[in-house]
Parts: structure tokens; sequence; C-alpha cells
């Protein structure tokens, strides 16, 4: 929620004793005012309706008034106005360019989130990367797979006696073994065979347990729980099961 707008408003209502004008940023662009905002005493423009230099539409929420999703998958267009139009003005454009405040770096952490244009490209997601060249502010993004870092797979045996247990792990996408591991386990036993890089994505585990033998394919998803355990035994091989997680909606974060 954009919870800074309930500090500017206590901030306004305190100062409302003080003589004299608020002065407000100074945004580098042109201004336009309207008749009814001009200072009587002064002839002064108050700057009411106005667009910043970064772009703002009237109506539209400074950028400084949002809080960060912290999302690791943010829809584009899921963004608020402004940042949208950066934000396919780079992918359009090979970058986005402006020489006053980039909107993005305020609703995400460009370092922790990745941008997701949806639809008939629902499978590529891209990180944003801001510069600042001589005091222009320079949005690329560049095609990326969001990771949730390292993760450990653990197997579990239900047999009677030790067992030799092979694993594969293969990451789908690319056709990229993340793990290869061969333990020697007992009964009731859960050990950690390794840990991969946990990518978004479709995945492919080759199991086999003394005389049991199995593929295991899942998906690995930021609102699911990773896949911790393969279970072994002589009822075949079977994954553990994950609990799926409800996602907080980034609108709750930039709500007007």
């Amino acid at each position: 929620m954009r919870r800074r707008s309930v500090l500017a408003a206590a901030t306004l209502a305190l100062s409302g004793g003080v003589g004299g004008c608020l002065a407000g940023p100074k945004t580098g662009g042109s201004e336009t005012s309207d008749p009814d905002t001009t200072d009587p005493e002064t002839g002064t423009p108050t700057a009411s309706g106005t667009a910043t230099a970064s772009g703002t539409p009237d109506g539209q929420p400074a950028p400084d008034t949002y809080d960060r999703c912290p999302r690791l998958v943010i829809g584009i267009g899921e963004l608020p106005e402004p940042v949208r139009r950066e934000v396919e003005t780079a992918l359009a454009e090979g970058a986005y360019e402006t020489d006053g405040e980039l909107s993005l770096p305020h609703v995400l952490d460009p370092e922790a989130s990745y941008l997701e244009p949806g639809g008939e490209n629902g499978d590529r997601y891209y990180r944003a990367t801001i510069d600042d060249r001589n005091s222009t502010m320079r949005l690329t993004l560049a095609e990326a797979t969001p990771s949730m870092g390292p993760h450990p797979l653990s197997v579990e045996s239900r047999f009677d006696e030790s067992v030799s247990v092979d694993v594969q792990v293969t990451y789908r996408p690319t056709d990229e073994v993340v793990l290869e591991a061969s333990q020697s386990v007992t009964p009731d036993e859960r050990p950690t065979l390794g840990e991969f890089d946990r990518r978004l994505g479709e995945y492919r585990a080759t199991v086999e347990a003394g005389s049991v033998s199995g593929p295991i394919t899942w998906r690995e998803a930021e609102h699911r729980d990773p896949l911790a355990t393969v279970v072994v035994g002589p009822e075949g091989v079977r994954p553990e099961p994950r609990a799926v997680a409800e996602l907080v909606s980034c609108t709750d974060f930039w709500e007007q």
C-alpha cells in the first residue's frame, strides 16, 4: 500500500500554520498552469496539473509514493502506467533514457525481481539494469531465468534393507544436468543427495533404487514449495507432496 501518502498528508497538515507556500521539487520539465491556480498576489503559477520530467501524467501518483512489491516475478501488465511505459519502451527500443528520475526502482527491487511479459511470451523473463550516464538515467532489460537460489534434494527409503539410490536431475528448458548422485540409503533414512540452483521451470529426475526405477517430472514455480524429497520403496518412486501458497498481489503495494 502507498504508506508514504499517509505520511505526506500528515506533513501537510502540520505545515498548515506556517506562512508562505510549500515549494515543490524541481522537475526540470516545462510546466503549464491553470488560470485558477495562479497566486493572486504574485501572479506566479502554482504548478497544479503539471507533468513531471519523468513523464508522470496528470492524476498519476509520483513514483516515490509507491512501495516496492517483494514478488520474484512481476507481470509487466501489472505495473503502474508510468513504470509500464518505461519498461515497454526499453523492450521495444533496447533502452529507455530520461534526464529525470526513473519510476521503476520505486515499485520493485531490480536486483531481486524479474519482469514477465505474459501472453505468448509467458515463458520469457527479464532482468532490469539501471545506469547513470552523465546524469542521464538509462534502463535496459536482458532475458534471464528467475532463480530462488541453491536448493537441497533428499531421498527417503521405505525399503526394509539398505539400497543403492541413483538420481539424475535435468533442467528441461536447457537439458542441463543440474544434479547427479549415487548413495547407499538405509531404511527410514533421509540423506541429502546434493543441491541445485532452483530456477523456475520444468525438471525431470531419473531415479533408480534397487529393483524400482522411474522418472519424476515437476515444475518449480514461485507459488509452490520446492521439491525437497524423493521417496523410494517397494511401491516405486514418487515425489514428496508440495504445498501451494497464495502469492501477494503487487497491486496491494501500488493501489491509489
